[in-house]
């Protein structure tokens, strides 16, 4: 498992061994460890754009080790990649930071924190050296990039990655939870904030374009925020919860920068205009801020507005990133007795635009039954007009899809589910007679030309007369289960017969054709089958050879000992 964390929003490594002059230093605490490889972004397309007026492009600097572990049973474990150390260099090559540390977090043109191989964290900056933390901070956190990576997607092809425009320090919490926080914007000396933090916050400052966002736990156990300029000034009051929304491209489009959002905006969450905590619908009434830290003038009359995602579970309803997506945005106006609201798809923009035109809604419901890991939603949203007394649901991710009206929210769920079943069914009818009219016409041409039997049979795609003189034209392109669907629909006797005869002859010429198969099996002979003939051959012959000589041996010796009785004899 790599010890090494860095915080880059850095495109993918180029494999490459750069001429990066400087004695690499292998881990201290890990023993049996040598250089792997060394990696750097030389492409010029993947350097790194630091934050800054001049622009200045980097590349980053990696050199990985494999160290040899231990099994928990003591054995010795194989090498394993798993340390790396890092530096930086200029896009000429000039060493900036040397390739010594475990992690970094670039936040300027001139300087860097950097962490030793002691897990300590110290300044560093470019060409002279080390420095203390001041204050002696101990933990540090990037901020989110000011530009590509705000808004949550990777940047444009060619487009260099941008690294993050801040860095913050963070102070060993106190007994409440809070922090000190030091906020570094480029070579400005960094902004101190006090008391941050608290129980269930992870980021005590967060970055929006140049709207700094400091967050904290205040003595009641509600959340809290404040907005700030880059200079540290306080640009809003004390404020509830700020969260950050994004709208949905709609299905088949893009964004101006991201395939799938076309805003992300920050939003002052209000108090919650739901009446039953234990079944949360609307969640907070939102207020919208712009680029300034001010608050987005709102249609006449109109007090906030609701984000309307697709899922909602309460206190779920923003994923852990802390941020939400939705497609449908309310603008709520208040009443006498409550309040009611606007339904409209697209940017929040589009939304506020269109308020004072869109139809009001007093009510909202949403399809939801448990499972067995999670809440299943439908994806139906039903609503109550101002002056009625019905339910009328629609289809979340077809928002045109509009169901009849109904007594109560799951009557009218079900009613929307049907409507949207209806027109699926009725597009693909229409789909299937536009099909249809085109087999009818390839073969009536088909026909025609007398190349019919080109094509399989039409069962479904024409008309009975078509279909029929396609069959009788092409028996063997039907099937026994075509021949039921014709007979079912009326064929004509002949066809039928047609059918019959053909599906006959090929029974036969199959028939004739596994009987040949068999005989040709029976007479097969493999080639280990052949050279085992030829072997027993060929050892029956030498055989046959030997037993020759020896016959022929045999005779010459009996007529040698003849010939010698007889000499003897005639003594």
């Amino acid at each position: 498992m790599r010890r090494s964390i860095l915080f880059l929003a850095a495109a993918a490594l180029a494999l490459v061994v750069p001429e990066f002059a400087q004695a690499e230093q292998p881990p201290r605490g890990a023993r049996g460890c040598k250089l792997s490889n060394l990696e750097s972004t030389s492409d010029p397309a993947r350097h790194l754009l630091m934050p800054g007026a001049a622009g200045m492009l980097v590349r980053l600097e990696i050199a990985r080790y494999e160290c040899q572990g231990r099994h928990p049973d003591g054995r010795r474990a194989p090498w394993s990649d798993y340390y790396s150390r890092y530096g930086l260099s200029s896009a000429d090559g000039t060493v900036l930071i040397p390739r010594l540390y475990d992690a970094m977090v670039l936040y300027s043109e001139t300087s860097a924190f950097v962490q030793r191989e002691d897990k300590r964290w110290v300044l560093y900056r470019f060409g002279r050296g080390e420095e203390p933390v001041p204050g002696g901070h101990v933990e540090f956190q990037g901020l989110l990039p000011r530009l590509w990576g705000e808004q949550g997607c990777n940047p444009p092809r060619g487009q260099a990655p941008v690294v993050p425009a801040a860095a913050i320090s963070l102070s060993a919490p106190d007994a409440r939870g809070r922090r000190e926080v030091a906020v570094y914007l480029g070579d400005a000396p960094p902004l101190l904030f006090t008391d941050l933090g608290g129980p269930g916050i992870v980021r005590p400052v967060e970055s929006h374009g140049d709207i700094l966002i400091t967050h904290w736990v205040d003595e009641t156990g509600s959340r809290r925020s404040r907005l700030y300029n880059r200079s540290g000034e306080a640009i809003s009051p004390d404020l509830g919860p700020v969260e950050r929304w994004a709208s949905d491209v709609p299905p088949g489009e893009r964004g101006p920068v991201c395939s799938f959002f076309q805003d992300f905006g920050l939003y002052v969450a209000g108090p919650s205009l739901d009446t039953d905590p234990a079944n949360p619908v609307f969640g907070p009434l939102l207020l919208p801020i712009d680029e300034q830290g001010q608050p987005v003038a709102l249609p006449p009359g109109a007090i906030g507005v609701l984000a309307v995602p697709r899922r909602f579970h309460g206190e779920k309803r923003l994923p852990d990133a802390g941020w939400g997506r939705t497609r449908v945005w309310a603008v709520v106006y208040p009443t006498a007795d409550g309040f009611n609201f606007t339904l409209t798809p697209g940017s929040l923009q589009s939304a506020l635009a269109a308020a004072p035109t869109e139809p009001r809604y007093r009510n909202l419901a949403r399809h939801v039954f448990p499972s067995t890991f999670d809440t299943i939603e439908t994806g139906r949203l039903m609503s109550v007009g101002l002056n009625e007394d019905h339910w009328r649901g629609r289809i979340y991710d077809r928002w045109d899809i509009v169901g009849p009206p109904a007594a109560d929210a799951m009557a009218a769920s079900s009613l929307v589910g049907s409507t949207e079943h209806s027109l699926d069914y009725e597009a693909r009818n229409a789909r299937l007679r536009v099909q249809q009219a085109d087999n009818q016409r390839r073969y009536a041409d088909a026909l025609a030309s007398g190349n019919a039997c080109r094509l399989p049979s039409v069962i479904g795609g024409a008309d009975d007369a078509t279909i029929f003189a396609h069959a009788n034209a092409c028996p063997q392109n039907y099937s026994p289960n075509d021949r039921e669907w014709l007979r079912w629909r009326g064929a004509p006797a002949v066809v039928l017969s047609g059918i019959d005869q053909a599906r006959e002859a090929a029974r036969r010429e199959a028939d004739a054709q596994r009987a040949e198969w068999a005989e040709q099996a029976r007479n097969y002979v493999s080639p280990s089958q052949r050279e085992a003939m030829w072997r027993i051959a060929g050892d029956a012959w030498i055989k046959g050879i030997r037993e020759n000589a020896d016959a022929q041996q045999q005779q010459r010796q009996r007529q040698y000992q003849a010939d010698w009785q007889r000499s003897q004899r005639a003594y």
